[in-house]
This record gives structure tokens, C-alpha cells and sequence, in this order.
């Protein structure tokens, strides 16, 4: 989340230190930095030791996705009426909560290192 918030932060619409060529140029590191962090969950994924936890990992994994979707989903509606977003300032309440609802869903589906800190802390 740190890192989320500090590449926002330092892209081009927020301090503006990227420019908006740069931040497309840098897409291929973005790439292959999730691809590492893939890699990485998967190699911590050994099926015979997680079938007697599974249920376990499952709720924890469960719990976490809710909880981060639903944080995401109430800041991302809380500061479209603000003006540090006045891209969706012009727009309705049901578009609002659509990029609420867009951001929150990819904030959540992008996290798979979620996965590898709950297996490690159950083995």
C-alpha cells in the first residue's frame, strides 16, 4: 500500500516528479515486477502442506480481500466529492462509485503478496 501510494503520489497527476511518457515508458519493469511477485507466491505454495491448513488460509485470505475492498471502495468515494480529485468532481453518484468500485476490485486483485505473507505466517 506504501508503494501504491507513493507512486500516486509521485506520478504525474499528484507532485507531477514522472511525467506521463516516463510512467508508460516504465510499464515493462511494472511487468516483470509482478511477474516476480508471482514467482514468488508460487514458490511459496507447496501443495502437501497447505491441504491441512487450507480451510484456515482460505478464511484469512477471504477476510483480508474483504477488508481491503471495502476500505478501498469508502476512500476512493470519500475523496471523489474532494477537490483532490477533479477528474470526478463532474461526475453522478452511480459514476462515483463505479471508479470506487473499479479501483477497490483492482487494489485487491493486483495483491498477491497478500497470499505469501498469510502461508508464511501459517507454516
Amino acid at each position: 500500500t506504501g508503494y501504491l501510494l507513493t507512486g500516486a503520489a509521485c506520478g504525474p497527476y499528484i507532485l507531477g516528479l514522472v511525467s506521463k511518457e516516463d510512467a508508460l515508458s516504465l510499464q515493462h519493469i511494472n511487468s516483470f515486477a509482478l511477474a516476480y511477485i508471482c514467482t514468488s507466491a508460487g514458490a511459496e505454495m507447496h501443495l502437501p502442506m497447505l491441504r491441512p491448513i487450507f480451510k484456515s488460509i482460505l478464511t484469512q485470505m477471504g477476510l483480508l480481500e474483504a477488508c481491503t475492498f471495502l476500505v478501498i471502495v469508502m476512500a476512493a468515494k470519500g475523496l471523489s466529492s474532494t477537490s483532490l480529485s477533479e477528474f470526478s468532481m463532474k461526475m453522478t453518484d452511480s459514476q462515483q462509485w463505479a471508479v470506487a468500485l473499479c479501483m477497490a476490485t483492482i487494489a485487491c486483485s493486483r495483491s498477491p503478496s497478500a497470499a505469501v505473507a498469510v502461508v508464511r505466517e501459517l507454516l
